[in-house]
């Protein structure tokens, strides 16, 4: 059932286009990921929801309410940001409890709404401590429980995670997709990191110069990207010109650099036509002998690289195309390591191939 739903939404700068036109439905109690590179529009749309920017055009309505006027206050809105805007002068308990007391509700219900949300992020022992007494992620979770205190219909986090370490972030997202599915808030999240948007969302929504590239699952997204940006976005990928030889339900291609290639749809034009074919690196597979069946190529490495799990090797066919190939390291480091010049055939199966109109 959608929850929200924007309409047209612009926002103009002077002459600069921040969001154009934009339209999107999220559907309640979704983790819907706004991801985008700087400057794609992506924090605007999210000041935008909350109230802190009004919009040029367009409309914004949450469960059946239009807000698109309303200050952020008076909209069931909240927002956590990259600093975390925790007090630093009040206790865990009370930064938590800030907002409620702000509402006017009774000490002993505040009491009790903050002991639960506290037991919700794992922090009741840590309820008397300050936040500069935290980890990072510690006081993520404290501004998360504070944002959901009020009870909002809808949460913005902005780049919740931006300021954590590594092995840190991994943990406190998982803490956020636990709290998400338990209170069953609608979130909006907004990330740089591609990554996180597939390991975290129910949908992405994939923003470029200020529109909708792309909507759809993590595996919509990633493995059948709507366009040439959105395939070279989400990841690491080959993507090389081609031309469509026939254009059946299993299209024949010939790839430039590498030549007749089957692929497993169907092609977007008819024969002739032009095209570009993304080849994710993982998808592709490397031999020391002659590879056999379709879409095979034989060719000379150029360099590897060392990954940890994985290793990634660049190959200079002998046609002429140079791919990207990452291969697991299941054996160990030595099992995947390839010296330059090395002899080696790459291969494909027809499903690897996805198929990007001019």
């Amino acid at each position: 059932m959608a929850d929200l739903e924007v309409a047209g939404l612009t926002v103009r700068y002077g002459p600069a286009v921040a969001l154009d036109q934009l339209n999107l439905t999220i559907n309640s109690g979704e983790m819907f990921v706004l991801l985008g590179g700087s400057g794609s529009g992506k924090t605007t749309l999210l000041r935008a929801l909350g109230g802190f920017i009004q919009p040029t055009a367009g409309r914004i309505v949450l469960a059946g309410q239009d807000i698109t006027g309303l200050p952020p206050h008076r909209r069931p809105v909240n927002t956590t940001f990259q600093s975390y805007a925790l007090f630093p002068h009040m206790s865990v308990a009370d930064n938590v409890g800030f907002g409620l007391r702000r509402q006017g509700m009774a000490r002993a219900d505040i009491a009790s709404r903050v002991a639960s949300l506290l037991d919700l992020v794992r922090l009741r022992e840590f309820a008397g401590r300050k936040p500069d007494a935290l980890s990072g992620g510690q006081r993520q979770r404290v501004a998360l429980a504070r944002a959901l205190a009020p009870r909002p219909r809808l949460l913005l986090l902005d780049e919740p995670l931006s300021a954590l370490d590594r092995s840190l972030r991994e943990q406190t997202r998982q803490e956020l997709l636990r709290v998400q599915r338990e209170t069953g808030t609608t979130f909006v999240l907004v990330t740089h990191d591609q990554d996180e948007a597939l390991a975290m969302a129910t949908r992405i929504g994939l923003l470029h110069q200020g529109r909708l590239a792309q909507v759809g699952t993590p595996a919509d997204i990633y493995e059948r990207p709507a366009s040439r940006y959105v395939a070279e976005f989400m990841g690491a990928a080959n993507i090389l010109p081609a031309t469509v030889r026939t254009a059946g339900a299993r299209a024949t291609l010939d790839l430039d650099g590498i030549g007749p290639t089957q692929a497993a749809s169907t092609a977007p034009g008819p024969a002739g036509s032009a095209l570009h074919v993304a080849l994710r690196p993982e998808r592709l597979r490397i031999a020391l002998s002659a590879a056999t069946g379709v879409n095979t190529a034989p060719g000379t490495v150029v360099d590897s690289a060392y990954r940890g799990g994985t290793v990634d090797h660049h190959v200079r066919l002998d046609g002429g195309a140079t791919l990207l190939v990452s291969q697991p390291l299941g054996d160990g480091v030595g099992a995947g390591l390839l010296a330059p010049g090395s002899a080696v055939a790459v291969s494909w199966p027809p499903e690897a191939c996805v198929l990007l109109a001019e």
